[in-house]
């Protein structure tokens, strides 16, 4: 999926770049007592090539929905999934729970479909046959 680059943003970054370069040498010449204004003249130069190789840059998605993560380092929440109650696909990060659920089980105290090492809730998940309930 390749996605352009609004102009600003190039400019953005030739600013940002000539910036740092313009305190790095004016460092550099503070440093080693060095003519400033010569420094600058002679090293400062535009950024328009690198604003070219900018055009090129493809904009990934980082992931697709975290479905590959491994069995072992998937969070341990029980979600929703059309009341089948599956597992979370998101990673671990503490206690066994991802980022998203370990928050809300800090806010509320309990999670809102339980863990998925637990026994199926019967008041939510009311229209799941237990016998075929697989415990992870």
């Amino acid at each position: 999926m390749d996605i352009s680059i609004p102009t600003f943003i190039k400019d953005l970054f030739k600013n940002e770049i000539n910036n740092i370069k313009i305190k790095l040498i004016k460092k550099i010449a503070e440093d080693y007592d060095l003519d400033e204004d010569e420094l600058l003249d002679k090293y400062v130069c535009d950024v328009e090539m690198i604003s070219k190789s900018l055009e090129n840059i493809q904009i990934i998605k980082k992931h697709s929905y975290a479905s590959k993560v491994d069995i072992n380092y998937r969070c341990n929440a029980r979600v929703w999934n059309n009341g089948l109650g599956s597992r979370c696909k998101r990673s671990v990060n503490e206690d066994g729970l991802c980022t998203l659920h370990k928050n809300y089980k800090d806010t509320n105290g309990k999670l809102k479909y339980g863990l998925i090492t637990e026994p199926k809730s019967k008041e939510i998940f009311k229209f799941k046959n237990p016998k075929s309930e697989k415990l992870y």
